[in-house]
């Protein structure tokens, strides 16, 4: 008779590391597609919402904060002067920051539109 005894080989430490990596890592992979799909959904639907302003003109304030500021205008030179005047001052002069009670310092927005 042959030999038929069947010897078990008692996992190893390193073996049950190794599954465990493997494990996870599928896991990993599985969840990020199963996560991802929802931001990707409200995504879409973020852009169709807006998609329609796209063709829209200027309008309202666009004048005194956009077009007409001399400190919008000068593009990256004009960050010193938005971050240190109200926001009325690029298109009234010095009597801009008067104009409105509490004035309109609004630097993160303006650096943003001369930028």
């Amino acid at each position: 008779m042959a030999n038929t005894k069947k010897y078990y080989k008692k996992p190893t430490i390193e073996n049950q590391v190794v599954a465990k990596v493997v494990e996870t890592s599928t896991q990993s992979v599985f969840d990020f597609h199963h996560f991802t799909i929802p931001y990707i959904i409200i995504f879409v639907f973020t852009c169709m919402i807006y998609s329609n302003t796209l063709w829209n003109k200027y309008a309202i304030d666009d004048t005194i904060v956009i077009t007409d500021n001399k400190f919008t205008q000068k593009g990256f030179a004009g960050i010193k002067d938005l971050m240190t005047h109200d926001a009325f001052v690029g298109f009234f002069g010095e009597r801009g920051s008067k104009l409105v009670s509490g004035g309109r310092y609004r630097p993160l927005s303006m650096v943003t539109l001369a930028l």
